[in-house]
């Protein structure tokens, strides 16, 4: 099959997963604080505030536990592109040189 690559030189998926938790759980947090000392009147409960904490601590735990490159910018280069041309290249020509 040819070499395979470590696992240290991809960013996993759940590196932006956590990351996307995070965030959107603190954007939760913040709007629940702010509607907890600006009630309107038909809201009584904190879910927002609830949500957010949830989601922050799935992120962060999403966010820890996924393997993060050892250089980013050998994580975000294309290294495998050049063998694929090449292949494609090798096949054209041994299909009768089309």
């Amino acid at each position: 099959m040819g070499q395979e690559q470590s696992k240290t030189d991809f960013v996993d998926l759940k590196f932006f997963l956590g990351l996307m938790f995070m965030i959107y759980g603190a954007i939760l947090v913040v709007t629940g604080v702010y509607y907890f000392f600006n009630p309107l009147s038909s809201i009584s409960s904190n879910v927002d505030v609830y949500w957010g904490l949830l989601m922050v601590a799935i992120g962060s735990i999403s966010y820890y536990k996924s393997s993060k490159p050892s250089s980013w910018k050998k994580a975000f280069a294309h290294p495998g592109i050049e063998h694929i041309e090449e292949r494609l290249k090798g096949r054209k020509r041994s299909d009768g040189g089309t």
